[in-house]
């Protein structure tokens, strides 16, 4: 697939870059190999092979949670220092 410069210029103006007429060059051209590649892609017969999701077949690794004890001095000592709790807990902000 052929992709000339105004395409390259369209692409960077959407995505807010400024690029030199040396980067405009370049990345028509890499960018033109790139949506070749996939054009053969497309081509591949794949007909009766099965699809994945992820190619090695790994199950879901994720240990399990396990509580462990803490002494009550040191859990004192925690609570002491910090700077917001309620209760026997930690506060701290949202992060999500």
């Amino acid at each position: 697939m052929s992709l000339d410069t105004k395409q390259v210029e369209h692409v960077a103006q959407l995505a807010r870059i400024e690029l030199s007429s040396e980067e405009k060059q370049k990345f028509t051209k890499d960018l033109g190999e790139i949506l070749d590649y996939f054009e053969k892609l497309k081509r591949l017969e794949t007909t009766g092979i099965e699809a994945t999701s992820q190619s090695i077949g790994l199950k879901n690794i994720s240990r399990a949670d396990e509580i462990a004890g803490c002494p009550e001095d040191v859990q004192k000592n925690i609570l002491a220092n910090a700077p917001d709790r309620s209760g026997r807990f930690i506060k701290v902000n949202k992060i999500l």
